[in-house]
């Protein structure tokens, strides 16, 4: 199971801004699509639950780059990589960089 919850979210720049963006995308990313009134696309989508891991990976991945795009433009997904939590579950680990 990929456990949206305990993204760990990183920057390859430095900002005084830092602790309210890396709050707004840890928002963004533990939100379930659809549960947000007045924003049904707000969040990510659920539809990775049960499809074989390495395939759940990559919706995951996909889905964070696009909702990143849409909900803060002046940011990037430089980097996700998933990382083997103590209770068996994938936690994703992700760099973000400003963008261009």
């Amino acid at each position: 199971m990929i456990d949206l919850t305990k993204a760990v979210i990183s920057f390859d720049y430095q900002s005084s801004e830092l602790a309210q963006t890396s709050r707004s995308l840890k928002t963004l990313y533990s939100t379930p699509e659809g549960t947000v009134p007045m924003d049904r696309g707000f969040g990510l989508s659920q539809e990775y639950v049960g499809y074989p891991i390495d395939a759940a990976k990559n919706l995951v991945a996909l889905d964070i780059i696009e909702k990143t795009e849409k909900y803060e433009p002046d940011l990037k997904v430089k980097d996700i990589s998933f990382a083997l939590g103590n209770e068996g579950e994938l936690i994703p680990t992700i760099l973000i960089t400003r963008s261009e």
